[in-house]
């Protein structure tokens, strides 16, 4: 948030001076210092840029620095995501050995065997996506203010982090 006031109202040793210019405004910097020094020369004049790096730098500061904690957030959730199935599912086959060696002794040739055991993590990953979607749609709405560039129901987004845990699983 910008607001513009006479340096008479508000006082705080420091302000910035603003330039409209047509082309380039660095090119310009040396006739403003030059201007500032003929009216006060014990103005010091400082840190110039244009203004879209000025308010890049100070207004998205705190949404960029939010959007890479929920970056490494999300990167974090999906890691345990794929801990967590590997888990579920090396515990799952690890109960059914006896299973499976049964199976085998019977006949269930290998590619049947590992066919059952992938058939069960994905049904396990389904579930677990189908109940994500649902948490996910329900959380949306408190956190639809937060959101940039996505709907606070963007099926692409929810569809494309399914899939991605879909491909994992």
């Amino acid at each position: 948030l910008f607001l513009f006031q006479s340096l008479l109202q508000d006082y705080d040793g420091e302000a910035t001076l603003v330039v409209r210019t047509d082309g380039d405004p660095l090119r310009l910097a040396p006739a403003v210092r030059n201007a500032v020094r003929a009216l006060d020369p014990e103005m010091p004049l400082y840190d110039v840029k244009t203004l879209g790096r000025l308010v890049a730098g100070r207004t998205l500061l705190l949404p960029r620095l939010a959007a890479q904690f929920a970056l490494l957030f999300a990167g974090a959730a999906v890691l345990l995501a794929m801990v967590g199935l590997y888990g579920v599912v090396a515990f799952s086959v690890a109960r059914r050995v006896r299973e499976i060696g049964i199976r085998m002794a019977l006949g269930a040739s290998r590619p049947r065997i590992v066919l059952m055991v992938m058939k069960d993590g994905a049904s396990l990953a389904l579930l677990g996506v189908g109940l994500g979607l649902v948490g996910a749609f329900a959380t949306t709405r408190v956190l639809s203010s937060v959101l940039f560039g996505v709907g606070a129901a963007d099926v692409a987004t929810f569809a494309a982090v399914s899939a991605l845990l879909l491909v994992i699983a």
